[in-house]
This record gives structure tokens, C-alpha cells and sequence, in this order.
């Protein structure tokens, strides 16, 4: 049985999931609902404020968010996001998520997706790689039959790059890449844009 975490109880409320044991959620689990729970767990958690998405955290204690469908690991479709940071690109901020599709413990997709929330409206943008043969390939000996869920891996180490407006994500282990870029506008007040020279974070699972 798969551990729910508070805020994936909450999520399972937001959007219309069942309670463990009460049958399946009437919704399917994809990169959209994702996208439309994160929307509404600001609206309601956070009053319209996406700084409320920094605090939340996924199953192995890592900033994320995650949308489960139901409890049991073996017949959950599940969309896992890991938030790899939150920066300033073209005089905007940009939650930045590696969001991984996983059904029955086995990913089935991994994207690349940032949210810019301004004003009420959120804006959000999708990097056109999936680069899952590559991240696959690294965790085939890993991922199957195993008790916790397949997304994030106990080893993966991701690397988060951004100049100018190209975001580049990468897993060191896997070689694995993705790439999106960030539309260019402007807003007054949000502070300054981040150019070349942006310093590289690298996330590992807590302990």
C-alpha cells in the first residue's frame, strides 16, 4: 500500500478522489488534471498565492506535488511532480516541476512543465522532450517490484540549468535531458531575469 502523505489526501479532496477503501476517484490521471489540481490547490490552499506550492512535499519528502488517484501502488495511475526550484525567467517566476506519469509503479512518461501564476492567472509551459528511453533505461533494474513508488528514484540526481529563457533539466546518472523554454514577457515588480551564469542545483532524495 502506497503512503499518503498529507498533502496527497488533500489533493485526493480537491479534486474529487475517494477516500482509501470508499472505491475508485471519478477522474484519470494525466499531465492536465496535474496541471488543474496544482491551479486549484493554490486557489484553495493558498488563497491564490503560488508561493503556498514551496511547502508542499511528495512521498519521499521532497518538494512537489502530487496527484494520486487511489492508495494501492499496484492499480494507482499516479502524476508525480518534483519541484526542481522556483526562478525569476524574463521578469517572471516560474515554478519549474518534473512531473513523471506512473501507472501500476511503472512510469509511463516524464515531462518537463513550469507555472508562472500572476494576478489570478496561471500560465504554464511544457518542454517538447520526454527523454524517458534514456531515464528508463537507467532504472529498469530498480524500478520494478518495488515497494515505494517508481518517481522520484532513490539515486536520481537531477541537475537544473537556466539561461536566459532556456530551462535544461538533466539526470546525471541516466544522462537522461529535457529541455523547455520560457515565452518572454514582462511584468512589472517581479524582479530581475535570470541570464547566463544561473548557478546549478542538484536534488537528491531527503534521507
Amino acid at each position: 500500500m502506497k503512503t499518503l502523505l498529507p498533502l496527497a489526501i488533500i489533493l485526493c479532496i480537491l479534486t474529487g478522489c475517494s477516500e482509501p477503501g470508499a472505491g475508485p476517484p471519478p477522474l484519470d490521471v494525466s499531465f492536465q488534471t496535474w496541471q488543474r489540481s496544482v491551479e486549484q490547490y493554490v486557489v484553495d490552499v493558498g488563497n491564490g498565492d503560488a508561493n503556498a506550492l514551496r511547502d508542499g512535499t511528495i512521498w519521499s519528502g521532497q518538494r512537489g506535488f502530487a496527484l494520486i488517484r487511489e492508495p494501492s501502488i499496484e492499480r494507482s495511475t499516479d502524476a508525480i511532480g518534483l519541484l526542481l526550484g522556483h526562478r525569476v525567467i524574463s521578469d517572471r517566476l516560474w515554478f519549474i516541476y518534473l512531473v513523471a506519469l506512473v501507472e501500476r509503479n511503472s512510469i509511463s512518461d516524464v515531462r518537463l512543465l513550469g507555472l508562472c501564476c500572476d494576478a489570478g492567472n496561471f500560465d504554464w509551459v511544457a518542454g517538447e522532450t520526454s527523454a524517458l528511453r534514456e531515464y528508463k533505461s537507467h532504472r529498469a533494474d530498480t524500478s520494478e517490484d518495488s515497494p515505494s513508488p517508481a518517481f522520484p528514484g532513490a539515486d536520481d540526481a537531477f541537475e537544473l540549468t537556466v539561461v536566459a529563457s532556456h530551462v535544461t533539466v538533466t539526470e546525471s546518472n541516466s544522462a537522461a535531458r529535457w529541455e523547455m523554454n520560457v515565452p518572454s514577457q514582462t511584468i512589472s515588480d517581479s524582479g530581475e531575469s535570470v541570464g547566463a551564469g544561473t548557478p546549478r542545483i542538484v536534488l537528491r532524495p531527503a534521507q
